[in-house]
């Protein structure tokens, strides 16, 4: 079995492997990928018979609508369970964190986020995944780049904001609304 943890029509050697064998293909599809899979069906590129061939799951109805309008029926499933944290008490300031890709930075909110810091200057915004090297960012944003404790930075914040332009269910958002934080 191979399961990718995100779809594609995209040519794939590994996909093409898998198929050559028979083994079982799963295409679970997250977000980004479903506007990459609309494209290439609508330039005419998508490998059609990856279509056809995997079993497609996502997590989101709003994906699943997108998908349908390609002829890709997935089944709803849920993919994420976690363990309820202890809920940290509080943070004693008000700061807010977000994620944002590096390199992918716009599209995951960039432009809103620095517009928030501009207009909230007295609030703190960390920003993680992304270092903002070759962004002018105000003196109340810090970018940390790769955390590797993702836990400790969302005890630290009071708010999580997720901005992108296209999204699933993102694994950021439960695990923040199981530390009992604003989102």
């Amino acid at each position: 079995l191979v399961w990718s943890m995100n779809g594609s029509l995209m040519p794939s050697g590994v996909f093409d492997r898998v198929i050559k064998r028979g083994i079982p293909l799963i295409m679970h599809w997250m977000g980004t990928d479903v506007l990459k899979a609309i494209d290439a069906v609508n330039k005419g590129t998508a490998i059609d018979h990856y279509r056809q061939y995997a079993i497609h799951l996502t997590e989101t109805e709003w994906l699943r609508t997108e998908l349908m309008q390609i002829d890709i029926r997935p089944r709803i499933t849920v993919f994420l369970g976690i363990d309820p944290p202890e809920i940290p008490p509080a943070p004693e300031a008000f700061e807010i964190l977000t994620y944002l890709a590096k390199g992918r930075e716009r599209f995951y909110g960039w432009e809103r986020v620095l517009g928030l810091a501009k207009e909230l200057p007295e609030i703190t915004f960390n920003v993680v995944g992304s270092d903002l090297s070759g962004f002018d960012i105000p003196e109340n944003v810090i970018a940390h780049g790769w955390v590797d404790d993702m836990s400790t930075k969302m005890s630290k914040a009071t708010l999580i904001l997720r901005l992108t332009e296209h999204d699933g269910k993102a694994n950021t958002i439960i695990e923040a609304l199981a530390m009992g934080k604003y989102v």
